[in-house]
C-alpha cells in the first residue's frame, strides 16, 4: 500500500467521509470538512489526497493537510517500517508525504533508524566526502521529538553544497539556490534547476566552485535568517536575482498546497510578489521597505518589522499632497502564537498569548487580556510591565496593533485548561512537558508550547503546570527495575504507596463508577523514610519536590485551591501531626472522599452563578503522628506506619540507587503507565471486585473496599509492566489493623477533665454539673468545678487548650448558656439558685 491508498482507507474509515461522498473524476466529493464541521463541504484529489479543502470559500475555504489529520507523518516509521528489499521505505514515504513524486527519480538517499537517540529516524541526502574519505550527509529526522532540532548531519557540510545526482544541471538554465535539500527537491519537482547550500549560514566563499551555474536567482526562506543569507549572498553574487515565498511558509508549503500543475500556474502568477518579498527583506532602511510596498502593492504597510524593529506607516495628507509617512513603534518584534478561550467562568473569555523578541534580546512570552489592549495607554503599560520593552507609537498604531493581535489567521484558538492533569472534558491527561490522549498515545508540546487535540481543538496545559515540573526521558529506568529498588528501599509500603498513586491516576473514572477514593497517610518516627518515598513518588508523577506544608502561614483558600489545580495526581500535605485548623479545612478529609468539590464560591456576576473548585485528585498526608480525630476521617485514610529500625544498610543503599536515578527517568513510569490508560481504565472493575473477595471478610466494609481497591491497581500495575510481586497479605493486614485503629477513640484533655470530675462526690458535683435526664443534656459551670477539683488537692488550671478541647469534642453543642444548677448555695431574689454560664454537652455522645 502506497501513501495515497493508505490516506484514502483512512478517509474511508473515519467521520470525514459520509452518505454524500462520492468519486467525481479526479476529485472525491462531499466529505465533511474537518476544521468547520461542514457535512458536504469538503473534497480531495484521487490521486494525489494530500489535503482536504472546503468550497465554502466566504465562510471557511480552509485546507487540512491529511498525512497531519490521520498522524501519517508522525507514524510513517511504523505505517511503512523498513522491509526485505526496501530498506528506505520510511524515507521515501516522508519525501512522497511532502509532495515529492518526479523529483524522487534518480535520486540518492537513504533512511538512518534512531537519529541522536531520538527514537526517530532520519532521511539523509549524500553531499559530498570529506577529507578522510567518509561520506558526508545532510538529512532531517522523520518525526523530530519536542525540543530536537530537525537537521540532522553525518560529518560536518561546511564548504558542501546539494545538487540532485538523477539531474544533469544545465549550466545555462536559471538555478534557485536555497537552504535545505527539501526545498530544493520542491522546487525541482515544479521543473526548476536547483541546488541547496544546506545552511542559512553557510559561508558563498568556502562553497565549492559555483562558477559552474552562470545564472543564479536565491531563493532563502522567509525569515530573519533567510534575509541575512540573501543580503550575504547579494553582497557575493552582485548581479544574484532573489525571491522569497510568502511569509509563513517555504517551497515545501507551496507545492503541497494544490495539484502540482495549478501550483506551477501560481508560482509563475506570483513570481512578481516572489522578488517584492526578497527586495522587502533586504530593504537598507523601514523607509525604503515602506516604498517598496507601498509600490507594489499600492498602499502602505501599516504595521511591519524590520531589522528586529516594529514600524508603523501611513499616508498623511495635506491638501493635495500625499506623504508617506513612517514612524517607529519599538524595539522589538511580535508574534501571535495562539488565542486563549477560557469558559472556566461560565462565559468565554479570550486571552490572546504573544511573543516578544526585543532587538538584541530573548523572546519573552506574555498573555494579554483584552484590558490590555483596549487602549493605547493600556498597550504601552502592557509591553512595559510584562515584556520589558517600550511601546512608541501614536494613538493610530496602537489601534493597528491590537487589530494585529486580535486578528493573525494563523494564531489557533486554544482551550485553556485550568488544571493540570486530566481534563474531564476531551479526556486527555495535559502536562507540561507531555500529554496523553484517551487511547494511550502520548503526545509532546509543538514549538508553541500547545497540544491538538483534534483538528478542531489544541491545548494549552495552565500557567502553573510549569511549576517544578519535569521532562521525561525518553531512554532509562524501567517500571520493573524501580519497583524492585522501590521495595528494597521501603519495603511492602513502598509497592502499596506505588499501587495507590497509579489508583490516583484514574480517580475520576473511579470516583465516576464507585463514589470514592481514599485518601493515604504516611506516619511514623522521625527520620523513617516517609518524606524521601513522598519525593520519589512526587517524582515519578512529575513533579520536583515533596509536597505542601500545612503552616498557619498558609490559607485555607489558598491551599485548598492548590489542591484543586491537580487533576488525577495527588497532593501531598507535610507536617501537621497536631491538626493545624488553621491552615487546612479537614472537612476536606470527608466530602474528598467521596465527590463533593473543595470549594464553591460566588461567581463575579450579577446573577446566582457560583465557581466551583472540583476535587479531581487524591491527598497524601505525611507526618510523624496522624491528625485524624473521629472514625469517619480514620476510615477514609489507607495509613501506613514508618519505622526508624526498618532501615537498614540493605535499604539505604537501595534508596541510594534511587537517588541517583536521574528525575526525568522517575517521570517515565507514569509516561508508559498511562499510555496503557485503555487497559487500565477497562479492567480495574473487575480487578477490584476480585480483590474484594479476596480480602474478605473485614468487619468494616468501607476499609475493606479502600484496600481491595489499591490492591487491584497493584495487580493491573505489575501486569501492565511484567512484574512479579504479591501484595495481598500485606494488604489483608493493613487493612485488619486499620479496623481496629479506626474504633479507637482519641483520649483529649477534654476526656481527662471529665474523667476527673468522676472522682468528685455525688453532692459536690451538683453544684458544677447538672444533667437532664429525659433529654439527655449535660450543663457544666467551668469556675465551679475547676474550684472543686483543687478543694479535692488536685493540681487543676482552666486555660485554652482546654476550652479548645472541649469546642472539639463530640458531645459538645454550646458554651456561655445561663443555667441553675441544684447545688447551687447563693439564691437570687426569687429564692432560686442563681444562673450561671455554662457550657452544654449531648449526653448520648458520651462513652460509657
Amino acid at each position: 500500500m502506497n501513501l495515497n491508498e493508505k490516506i484514502i482507507q483512512e478517509l474511508k474509515q473515519s467521520e470525514y467521509w459520509t452518505n454524500k461522498t462520492r468519486e467525481s473524476g479526479t476529485t472525491i466529493q462531499g466529505l465533511t470538512y474537518p476544521a468547520c464541521g461542514s457535512i458536504g463541504a469538503g473534497w480531495c484529489y484521487l490521486n494525489g489526497p494530500m489535503s482536504i479543502n472546503c468550497n465554502r470559500l466566504n465562510q471557511c475555504g480552509a485546507r487540512t493537510k491529511t498525512v497531519e489529520l490521520f498522524g501519517l507523518r508522525q507514524n510513517i516509521e511504523k505505517e511503512f517500517a523498513p522491509i526485505k528489499g526496501d530498506p528506505k521505505r520510511p524515507a521515501r514515504m516522508f519525501l512522497e508525504s511532502r509532495g515529492l513524486i518526479k523529483s524522487l527519480k534518480g535520486l540518492k538517499y537513504y533512511y538512518q533508524q534512531n537519529c541522536r537517540n531520538t527514537g526517530t529516524g532520519a532521511v539523509m541526502f549524500p553531499v559530498g566526502k570529506a577529507k578522510n574519505g567518509k561520506t558526508v550527509a545532510n538529512g532531517r529526522l522523520l518525526n523530530p521529538p519536542h525540543g530536537e532540532g530537525k537537521t540532522h548531519n553525518s560529518g560536518s557540510t561546511s564548504g558542501h553544497f546539494w545538487q540532485h545526482p538523477g539531474i544533469e544541471p544545465d549550466p545555462h538554465k536559471e538555478t534557485y539556490i536555497v537552504e535545505g535539500i527539501i526545498d530544493a527537491l520542491s522546487l525541482i519537482e515544479l521543473g526548476y534547476q536547483s541546488i541547496a547550500v544546506l545552511a542559512s549560514g553557510q559561508d558563498p566563499t568556502k562553497l565549492d566552485d559555483l562558477s559552474f551555474f552562470k545564472k543564479i536567482t536565491l531563493a532563502f526562506d522567509p525569515d530573519l535568517a533567510g534575509a541575512r543569507a540573501t543580503k550575504k549572498w547579494k553582497a557575493q553574487f552582485p548581479d544574484a536575482e532573489a525571491i522569497m515565498p510568502d511569509p509563513g511558509g517555504d517551497w515545501n508549503d507551496l507545492l503541497c498546497s494544490g495539484p502540482l500543475e495549478q501550483v506551477k500556474k501560481r508560482f509563475q502568477q506570483n513570481l512578481n510578489r516572489y522578488h517584492v518579498n526578497a527586495q522587502l527583506a533586504v530593504a537598507e532602511s523601514a523607509r525604503k521597505y515602506a516604498e517598496i510596498y507601498a509600490d507594489f502593492h499600492d498602499q502602505p504597510p501599516g504595521l511591519f518589522e524590520h531589522d528586529g524593529c516594529t514600524f508603523f506607516a501611513w499616508i498623511k495628507k495635506h491638501g493635495d499632497a500625499r506623504n508617506l509617512v513612517v514612524e517607529r513603534c519599538g524595539r522589538f518584534t511580535m508574534k501571535v502564537i495562539s488565542y486563549l478561550k477560557d469558559t472556566s467562568n461560565g462565559d468565554p473569555q479570550y486571552f490572546y498569548n504573544l511573543q516578544i523578541i526585543p532587538k538584541g534580546g530573548r523572546p519573552v512570552k506574555v498573555i494579554a487580556s483584552g484590558r490590555d489592549l483596549a487602549t493605547p495607554r493600556g498597550i504601552k503599560e502592557f509591553f512595559l510591565t510584562r515584556a520589558k520593552v517600550s511601546y512608541e507609537g501614536a494613538a493610530s498604531s496602537a489601534v493597528a496593533m491590537a487589530t494585529r493581535i486580535t486578528s493573525a489567521k494563523q494564531a489557533p484558538e486554544v482551550i485553556k485548561i485550568p488544571l493540570s492533569g486530566l481534563d474531564v472534558r476531551s479526556g486527555w491527561y495535559v502536562f507540561q512537558n507531555f500529554a496523553v490522549d484517551p487511547t494511550g498515545k502520548i503526545h509532546h508540546p509543538d514549538k508553541r508550547g500547545l497540544y491538538k487535540l483534534n483538528f478542531r481543538e489544541w491545548a494549552a496545559p495552565p500557567p502553573h503546570a510549569t511549576e517544578k515540573a519535569i521532562k521525561p526521558a525518553l531512554n532509562g529506568m524501567t517500571p520493573d527495575n524501580l519497583h524492585k529498588l522501590i521495595i528494597e528501599a521501603w519495603g511492602q509500603n513502598g509497592a502499596f504507596a506505588v499501587a495507590w498513586m497509579v489508583a490516583g491516576w484514574f480517580v475520576f473514572p473511579i470516583k465516576k463508577k464507585i463514589g470514592f477514593f481514599p485518601h493515604l497517610s504516611m506516619t511514623g518516627d522521625p527520620a523513617s523514610g516517609k518524606s524521601a518515598l513522598t519525593v520519589i513518588l512526587n517524582a515519578m508523577q512529575g513533579i520536583d519536590g515533596e509536597g505542601t506544608p500545612i503552616s498557619q502561614l498558609n490559607s485555607k483558600k489558598g491551599l485548598a485551591r492548590t489542591i484543586a489545580r491537580e487533576s488525577g495526581r495527588f497532593s501531598a500535605l507535610l507536617e501537621d501531626s497536631q491538626r493545624n485548623e488553621r491552615g487546612f479545612d479537614y472537612s476536606v478529609v470527608l466530602t474528598g472522599y467521596n465527590r463533593g468539590p473543595l470549594q464553591v464560591q460566588a461567581a463575579f456576576s450579577n446573577d446566582l452563578k457560583t465557581k466551583i473548585n472540583e476535587f479531581l485528585g487524591s491527598l497524601l498526608f505525611v507526618c510523624n503522628q496522624e491528625p485524624f480525630r473521629d472514625k469517619q476521617e480514620k476510615q477514609r485514610v489507607i495509613s501506613l506506619h514508618f519505622a526508624h529500625d526498618a532501615i537498614t544498610d540493605k535499604t539505604r543503599r537501595a534508596y541510594e540507587r534511587i537517588c541517583r536515578i536521574p528525575l526525568p527517568e522517575l517521570v517515565r513510569i507514569m509516561v508508559l503507565t498511562l499510555s496503557q490508560r485503555k487497559a487500565f481504565e477497562s479492567e480495574w472493575f473487575e480487578a477490584y471486585q476480585q480483590a474484594i473477595d479476596d480480602l474478605s471478610p473485614l468487619d468494616n466494609r468501607r476499609i475493606l473496599q479502600n484496600h481491595a481497591l489499591v490492591l487491584a491497581f497493584h495487580r493491573l500495575f505489575c501486569k501492565a509492566h511484567g512484574i512479579q510481586h504479591d501484595l495481598t497479605r500485606f494488604t489483608c493486614e493493613l487493612a485488619e489493623t486499620k479496623c481496629v485503629t479506626a474504633n479507637e477513640k482519641n483520649y483529649s484533655l477534654a476526656d481527662h477533665f471529665f474523667e476527673t470530675l468522676d472522682l468528685l462526690p455525688e453532692d459536690k458535683l451538683e453544684i458544677c454539673l447538672h444533667m437532664d435526664t429525659k433529654k439527655r443534656l449535660l450543663w457544666l459551670n467551668l469556675p465551679a468545678a475547676e474550684q472543686q477539683i483543687r478543694n479535692r488537692g488536685f493540681q487543676f488550671a482552666v486555660n485554652d487548650n482546654l476550652t479548645k478541647a472541649f469546642k472539639q469534642h463530640p458531645a459538645y453543642m454550646r458554651h456561655s448558656i445561663r443555667h441553675r444548677f441544684p447545688g447551687e448555695p447563693n439564691l437570687d431574689n426569687r429564692g432560686q439558685p442563681q444562673q450561671r454560664r455554662s457550657w452544654l454537652f449531648d449526653a448520648n455522645k458520651f462513652d460509657d
